[in-house]
């Protein structure tokens, strides 16, 4: 029951602080987002840093979570000639994660880079969370398979333009980018990372 409690404050945290930012995360505002008696919450993290450090260990786990869940079967990637990914089939299975964390984790993605500019956050927190929204090591992979050059640049590359295309979306005013053009963005992208033919 405990830790049903403790999950339940760190997702409010987390839509307090995609609301409000991080100056809205307050014990007290916790309490009330809950309809809580006035007190529960620093009951279970006394402190407001320890309330910061929970959510973001959630946040990061929760993402971690929500993107295995995410990952293709291998089969469901195209393939070209039967030897490596397709660029566009690899490309439409990162869009949909990109418009998963644009849509229905966007909460999570506004909390994340709200704490992310918490400089009280122990190191290994702030990490887990610079990390936890897309894989370096799975961006590596699929950079191998698609030949590129230097798969571990280009992973790299590739993960901080997608970081790059959240950060953007998340702040439209004008709505959610289509698919189909989120995908044609990722083409594009993961084309300029290849070696010509």
């Amino acid at each position: 029951m405990k830790q049903d409690r403790r999950d339940a404050i760190c997702e409010a945290a987390v839509g307090l602080l995609a609301c409000d930012g991080a100056r809205g995360l307050t014990h007290h505002a916790v309490d009330r987002r809950l309809s809580l008696p006035l007190g529960s919450t620093s009951y279970y993290f006394r402190t407001r840093l320890a309330l910061l450090e929970a959510t973001g260990r959630w946040i990061a786990a929760q993402s971690r979570a929500a993107l295995d869940r995410g990952l293709p079967d291998p089969s469901d990637i195209n393939t070209r000639a039967g030897s490596r990914p397709d660029v566009t089939g690899a490309a439409d299975v990162i869009a949909r994660q990109l418009r998963l964390l644009l849509t229905d984790r966007r909460d999570q993605a506004l909390a994340r880079s709200a704490l992310l500019g918490e400089s009280s956050l122990p190191s290994e927190v702030r990490d887990a969370l610079a990390h936890c929204l897309f894989s370096a090591p799975l961006a590596e992979e699929l950079m191998t398979a698609l030949d590129a050059a230097e798969p571990r640049e280009s992973a790299r590359d590739l993960v901080t333009f997608l970081e790059g295309l959240v950060a953007e979306d998340l702040w439209r005013v004008s709505g959610i980018p289509d698919p189909s053009a989120l995908a044609a963005r990722v083409t594009r992208h993961l084309e300029r990372l290849l070696p010509t033919e």
